[in-house]
């Protein structure tokens, strides 16, 4: 048995860690030559004094400042790509909604000097074949990313794009592909065998849901799961068997190991852990190498390694390995809520799944058992603070079903892998996948039993970035408190929540008001107004497109509706008409104080206004546009940044009060 450590010394992986991590975090600010030179200087320092140790951790500190600083693309490189007319790259990842296909390409031409830019591009139909593991050249018109923040609560997808090295966006038809191939890189051809296996899954004999749910627990593939099940899986607390993690790795390391039953028959016995590992992490490229399963095959391998030599090794230090290796690999990483939810969940558990067992552990089989409960618990611990922060959910309900989840789903999984391999060497029929249907459907009879029973989460749960410092300082608290049992640290672990509580109550929204806002984003330009009466009215630039704009609009507001109590919001109608809290002629917007007119095609606005909201498709002069004049004037953030230049030129000349909403939004009050 492994012996956990419970001092930090024994764990000398951490401080490297926590130093890199640090490197990462504040690299916006020191990530340049004078920042690394200064730190450069005081690690040569401390080494030359004979504080090795110290030197290590600002030479890592440093390390991390650099690789995030080099996978940032910066200004300069985005703008000479967002001129490129063609553009050639890798795609690495396609998404669907109900309009239109998004399509993620890696961008190897133009060259950009971080490596790491990528664009994504709209596809103007469903017709357009397009797909992982290919590589594309394309014409196009990029525009800036969009991602504003316009309103309360809303997520900053603008700066969780630029993280990804998302660093622009485009729109393509069937026309604007000039070639695609499979790529011959290590990468393309696994996504490509991804996506066989993902068909060979579906073309199988199993049922329809089983399918889908296969897809999802064995590729990540989780698109083909209906909504139903996607919210049910969800309210009942088993989302994480949705995405791939250490439960997967866990079972098909062992579903690995009695295969090779043979090798322990021969003598061998010691060397399985070799296959095992190579396996495993087979399968972590094959399935893309995402944060979980990238520390679920790191601390395995270490795990393995360490039996195989007969060593005990540490999962504190193994976690901390794991996260060096996916941070060293891809430092934005640290920013996916993946990332951060799958090392929250197993360092809580690591942390407090022994101290929350009330069995003895010499009483092996009640304490397995129990184990059950207090693995569940203690993951839920350590990652409700970040569902809240990320999905604004709490389950409630999530004892009994992973439970349950833990006893079926491993016998799902095993026996759903055995008839694939056996429709793989022939053997199809369903008669091998009579077990794994029947069990799957236990398993979802359970969840709808589950998500019946009562409230199943608690949801509208906003909490600050800020509530998560003191709620991790009183996990480590609990630590504490449970292994030492002195009250000192129950006192503390309380004063951590009561303070995470008068954070969250700080940091809270101002008492909502009526207002309108201008909705921003790279290809059009939405005002919404709020009128609190339960719903929103949007007045697009693409009124030919309402269900679009109402289907992105929804998905944008959805948290601002929720937090709000908003029930629906709707598009206004092209030709005008009388709506709560203000008219609208198909121009202009005429509120009880102010008016607004939209300009957004070569007809002028006649009449005085209050602002004049100039968009893309606008023709001429300013003085031409607004030939009533306006008090002051709006430059949409849709418009192209010459174009804009240029009229904040003429209205700087004519002494007209000018905002340009790429620099900052605008709303005011009703």
């Amino acid at each position: 048995m492994i012996k956990r450590p419970e001092r930090l010394d024994a764990i000398p992986l951490l401080p490297l860690t926590v130093a890199f991590v640090a490197g990462i975090a504040t690299s916006q600010w020191t990530g340049n030559a004078w920042g690394w030179c200064v730190t450069g200087i005081v690690a040569v320092a401390l080494a030359i004094r004979g504080h090795a140790l110290w030197a290590s951790w600002v030479a890592m500190y440093v390390l991390g400042s650099v690789g995030a600083t080099l996978s940032r693309v910066d200004d300069g490189d985005a703008r000479c790509l967002r001129g490129a007319p063609v553009i050639t790259g890798y795609i690495s990842d396609v998404a669907e909604n109900d309009y239109t296909q998004v399509i993620t390409v890696d961008v190897t031409e133009p060259y950009v000097a971080s490596g790491n830019a990528k664009v994504k591009l709209s596809v103007g139909d469903f017709d357009t074949y397009v797909a992982e593991g290919y590589e594309v050249c394309v014409r196009c018109s990029l525009d800036e990313k969009g991602g504003y923040r316009d309103f309360p609560y809303e997520t900053d997808y603008r700066e969780r794009e630029e993280r990804n090295g998302v660093v622009a966006r485009g729109y393509i038809t069937s026309d604007s592909i000039v070639w695609m191939k499979e790529s011959q890189t290590l990468r393309g051809r696994m996504a490509r065998w991804r996506g066989e296996c993902r068909d060979f899954i579906l073309r199988s004999e199993a049922s329809g849901s089983l399918k889908a749910f296969l897809a999802a627990v064995l590729l990540g593939e989780s698109s083909y799961l209906i909504a139903t099940d996607r919210t049910a899986f969800a309210e009942a607390g088993l989302s994480h068997i949705l995405a791939l993690s250490g439960l997967h790795v866990a079972i098909i390391a062992m579903l690995i190991t009695w295969a090779l039953w043979p090798m322990q028959r021969a003598g061998a016995g010691r060397w399985i852990p070799i296959p095992v590992i190579a396996v495993l992490w087979a399968y972590a490229v094959l399935t893309g190498m995402s944060p979980s399963v990238t520390r679920s095959v790191t601390m395995a391998s270490v795990y393995l390694t360490g039996r195989m030599i007969e060593r005990q090794a540490s999962p504190y230090n193994s976690l901390c390995l794991a996260a060096l290796v996916i941070l060293v690999l891809d430092p934005m990483d640290l920013y996916q809520a993946g990332f951060q939810l799958s090392f929250a969940a197993v360092l809580s558990i690591l942390l407090l799944a022994k101290e929350l067992n009330p069995v003895n552990e010499r009483k092996r089989t009640a304490y397995n058992a129990m184990s059950y409960v207090t693995v569940t618990v203690s993951a839920v611990l350590g990652t409700f603070a970040l569902s809240a922060l990320y999905f604004h959910t709490i389950p409630l309900n999530f004892l009994p079903a992973n439970i349950v989840n833990a006893l079926l789903f491993p016998i799902i999984l095993g026996t759903s892998v055995t008839a694939l391999l056996l429709n793989a060497i022939g053997l199809e029929g369903a008669w091998a996948f009579a077990v794994p249907d029947w069990l799957y459907s236990m398993l979802r009879n359970i969840v709808e039993v589950v998500q019946g029973a009562g409230p199943s989460a608690v949801k509208g749960v906003y909490l600050s970035a800020w509530t998560l410092v003191p709620v991790g300082m009183a996990i480590a608290a609990l630590k504490l408190w449970l292994s030492r049992r002195e009250r000192l640290w129950g006192l503390v672990t309380m004063t951590m929540i009561l303070a995470g509580v008068v954070i969250q109550m700080a940091m809270a929204w101002p008492v909502k008001e009526p207002r309108v806002y201008v909705a921003r984003d790279g290809s059009r330009t939405d005002v919404v107004v709020d009128a609190c009466d339960g719903k929103l009215i949007a007045v697009t630039t693409r009124p030919q497109e309402p269900l679009a704009v109402q289907y992105d609009l929804e998905c944008r507001l959805r948290d601002f509706m929720g937090q709000y109590g908003i029930d629906s919001l709707a598009v206004a109608d092209r030709r005008g008409g009388e709506y709560s809290g203000f008219r609208y002629d198909g121009r202009v917007m005429r509120f009880r104080d102010f008016t607004l007119g939209v300009v957004a095609d070569d007809r002028p606005l006649e009449e005085a206004l209050d602002y004049a909201l100039i968009c893309r498709g606008a023709r001429g002069n300013i003085a031409d546009m607004i030939a009533g004049g306006a008090d002051t004037v709006l430059l949409s953030a849709d418009l192209r940044a010459s174009v804009a230049e240029r009229l904040m030129r003429e209205c700087g000349e004519s002494g007209i009060p000018v905002k340009n909403l790429r620099e900052e939004g605008w709303n005011r009050r009703l």
